[in-house]
């Protein structure tokens, strides 16, 4: 057989299915939807592959069902069509019972001069089969046929083979050109659209009754050396309704990759909002959450608080599609005076949890919560808990004591059972804590973090115990107070926290990288026990400066990665991408060792100016750290490849990747306009796309054609940016 791994051509397949097409094995009825049918919407299952057995036309080789829509897959033509069907529901979900069907609409992708006897063939085998019944007599019914997760059309073109699977709840396909085969040689001719075209952005446009499909810009790379090196290249169109792909020069012995994965748009209305929490599902589907002071904020219809409740600035909560061209839900969340939102977080089934701070008697909060009461002295810390369809609340509870200046969420985590874990900042002794927590005793002159473990059900702490220490250096007003900034929970139940300490006898433990207090801030890092009862580890990092740890993600095996703002004489590993600061005041990323007894590494990451800070941190199974912030320095490190390489204005947001070493700038980029731009909250998503959400007062920062939002609305407008970096 010929070897295909020369060439790797991919493309997003014209015929998109919607999220909703993953919902064949949840909705097997055509009713109303219910409240329980929007939680499936809005998280379906992965689409799967059935093996054609006889249960459709015999030229099918392949197909896959969806809710109102199938897909077909022959030799050479994939066929979309949207259907009206009646399907038994008193029926196990693994058989379909189907009385009636019609076609009412169909959209084919055919693979011109493509092999009409091509050989498909099931990849990926799943364990889940289907079973149809059809009428009464068994010798209709069609038994056990085998799910895949991909299909693969071999030599489709002379030396091409296709690949076809699901991502982010849509088909793609890829093609795999051998040596010296020709790639001029793919046409796809799609029939049944109202329009298509190459729009002026470079973007592919597919317009059907059903609504319009964007497709990016291809990026086209080639794998040389380990890295990833762009290759020039877009679509072409041969006919009204046939395209294909017109590339550069590229090496013909080594892969290429066409891949259109990116997307930029404004969130906001006329008065001003900012993007400070970021979550991404398995999907692609983008949580927003932040502040906003706008009475015509973007809302969904059937949203939980579809309007403005007063005060200052209201708290948003934004479910963005795959896409980035449409809203899932978006929804206000508040009560009558000032919130807002600082951390949002999400568990595997689609839950998400926000914390912040709220100035509400009238904080919306559920029945049985934990405290149902505002407790003054300022503000207090909230924790809410939603469904995944975003229309109702599981929980919603204060946070709080009733004396100091006021109590604030900055960081939120959820494990697997839905426990919510929170971090922030406690100003008086009356903050509740535990018996059995690591510290129930109140240790600040004005402040201390503190770190808290909801149950599932927000009505009881698993766990809450200060963080800090009691002794200052007599510097200033804020000596011997903490903030707790950002917390991670690994598989074990164990949390993480960072956030800044002007403490000297802040708690660390035995071994630890620094056990003395350095200058005029330090940062710490912290690991608890699962039961919050002592400390894995706790530890100084900082020098003579003012120091503070924003953000913190943790690896599959438990290492610790943070970033932050840092002085010139901050902790650097010889070896380390960058080893003497820029300036007084530069981002850095530091790695932990899993006991947190030394450093994997520590760089800076900045270029000459006094005012730059990491905000945001994801790592992926690699050990490739993501950092995200904002930076006022023109010669921030920028890569090659990168999105932006020119600095745009008063601040821009950055996107940067270490290597798993923290040696190597593997990617770095600039985002932003003219004006102010903040990159505040960064997360990644299982295909290594990178988001990020801040706040723009740029009426040029840079969106994407298509894209939700592509005016500014306001004073400052928030932002939601989805890049593909390019990792080795």
């Amino acid at each position: 057989m010929k070897s295909f791994r020369a060439l790797h051509a991919k493309t997003k397949l014209l015929l998109l299915l919607s999220s909703i097409v993953a919902l064949s094995f949840l909705n097997l009825t055509q009713r109303p939807a219910t409240a329980a049918d929007q939680v499936r919407i809005a998280h379906p299952l992965p689409l799967i592959f059935e093996a054609n057995q006889g249960q459709t036309n015999p030229h099918v080789k392949f197909l896959l069902h969806g809710q109102h829509q199938n897909l077909f897959l022959t030799s050479n033509e994939t066929v979309l069509t949207w259907i009206q069907a009646t399907v038994s529901s008193s029926l196990p979900v693994a058989y379909r019972q189907v009385t009636h069907t019609s076609h009412s609409s169909v959209l084919r992708q055919t693979l011109v001069g493509g092999n009409s006897e091509a050989k498909l063939i099931g990849k990926l085998k799943l364990l889940g089969k289907v079973n149809y019944i059809k009428g009464r007599d068994p010798k209709g019914w069609h038994m056990d046929i085998p799910t895949y997760a991909q299909v693969e059309a071999q030599a489709v073109y002379p030396g091409i083979n296709v690949l076809y699977y699901v991502k982010q709840g849509k088909i793609e396909q890829d093609f795999f050109v051998a040596p010296h085969a020709d790639p001029t040689q793919i046409r796809l001719a799609i029939a049944g659209a109202l329009e298509t075209r190459i729009a002026t952005s470079g973007e592919l446009v597919v317009k059907t009754a059903k609504g319009e499909e964007r497709q990016a810009k291809p990026f086209i790379y080639q794998n040389i050396r380990g890295y990833k090196h762009p290759i020039s290249g877009h679509y072409i169109q041969y006919k009204t309704s046939e395209f294909g792909f017109a590339l550069g020069y590229y090496n013909h012995s080594l892969p290429l990759v066409i891949d259109p994965s990116r997307y930029s748009t404004f969130l906001g209305g006329s008065d001003f909002e900012e993007g400070n929490g970021l979550a991404v599902d398995s999907e692609g589907n983008t949580y927003i959450a932040g502040s906003v002071g706008s009475t015509d904020f973007p809302v969904t219809a059937g949203a939980l608080n579809s309007s403005y409740n007063g005060g200052t600035r209201d708290i948003f909560i934004t479910k963005l599609n795959a896409g980035g061209n449409g809203l899932i839900y978006s929804t206000y969340l508040g009560g009558s005076l000032e919130e807002l939102a600082t951390a949002i977080a999400l568990d595997s089934s689609g839950k998400v949890y926000l914390t912040g701070y709220t100035l509400s008697v009238d904080f919306p909060v559920t029945s049985g919560a934990f405290d149902t009461s505002y407790n003054g002295g300022g503000s207090d810390a909230f924790v809410v808990k939603l469904t995944p369809s975003g229309n109702t609340l599981i929980y919603g509870t204060y946070l709080g004591s009733t004396g100091g200046t006021g109590d604030v969420g900055f960081g939120i985590a959820a494990d697997s059972s839905g426990n919510a874990y929170v971090t922030g900042r406690a100003t008086a002794g009356d903050f509740p804590t535990t018996p059995a927590a690591f510290d129930s005793s109140y240790n600040g002159v004005s402040r201390d973090a503190f770190v808290t473990k909801l149950n599932p059900t927000g009505t009881s702490l698993v766990y809450s115990t200060f963080l800090g220490g009691s002794v200052g250096t007599g510097t200033g007003p804020f000596d011997a107070n903490e903030d707790g900034n950002a917390i991670a929970v690994d598989s074990s139940g164990s949390a993480y926290v960072t956030g800044f300490t002007r403490s000297v006898d802040f708690p660390v433990t035995q071994g630890a990288i620094d056990s003395s207090y350095n200058g005029l801030g330090d940062v710490f890092v912290t690991k608890f026990t699962p039961d919050g009862s002592s400390l894995v580890y706790s530890t100084y990092l900082g020098g003579a400066d003012n120091d503070s740890g924003k953000a913190i993600a943790v690896d599959i095996l438990g290492g610790a990665y943070v970033t932050g703002s840092s002085g010139a004489d901050f902790p650097v590993t010889a070896g380390a991408f960058k080893t003497r600061a820029g300036g007084s005041r530069n981002s850095f990323v530091t790695k932990l060792s899993l006991q947190g007894k030394k450093l994997e590494y520590s760089t800076f990451l900045g270029g000459s100016n006094d005012a730059e800070s990491g905000q945001g941190i994801a790592v992926d199974t690699a050990g490739n750290a993501y950092i995200g912030g904002v930076t006022y320095a023109s010669n921030f490190p920028i890569t090659g490849r990168a999105l932006d390489p020119t600095y745009n204005g008063m601040s821009d947001a950055f996107i940067s990747q270490l290597d798993p070493f923290g040696k190597i700038l593997v990617y770095s980029t600039f985002i932003g306009g003219s004006s102010l731009d903040f990159g505040y909250a960064l997360a990644l998503d299982p295909s290594n796309n990178v988001y990020l959400t801040g706040r723009t007062t740029s009426t040029d920062f840079p969106k994407t054609v298509g894209a939700f939002d592509t005016n500014y609305s306001g004073l400052n407008d928030a932002f939601v940016t989805k890049v593909r970096v390019t990792p080795p």
